[in-house]
């Protein structure tokens, strides 16, 4: 292999690495509002085993409930907003 052919393809591989990690890169951003959706949807998902495994009057239930509370508080204190995962849309009125 020639010297031209050498860096030829030692460039082409490089360029193909760069492409290669730059499409697997996640974006550095995300929305604003994903750290509450995520907190508030984690705690109704432990709500609801809870009510489903030990019912809805449960010492387990009553935590899982004041942590939904406590997710929708933390919304309203970072966002003025929180998520509904009843109706899958956030809200703008305190609840």
């Amino acid at each position: 292999m020639t010297l031209k052919g050498k860096r030829g393809a030692l460039l082409g591989g490089a360029g193909l690495s760069a492409i290669l990690l730059l499409a697997g890169a996640a974006p550095a951003f995300a929305e604003p509002w994903d750290d509450c959706r995520t907190r508030v949807v984690d705690a109704r998902d432990h709500l609801d085993r809870a009510i489903h495994r030990h019912g809805v009057d449960s010492e387990q239930a009553r935590r899982w409930r004041h942590e939904v509370e406590d997710a929708r508080a933390w919304c309203w204190e970072h966002h003025h907003g929180w998520w509904d995962a009843d109706a899958q849309r956030w809200r703008t009125d305190h609840w």
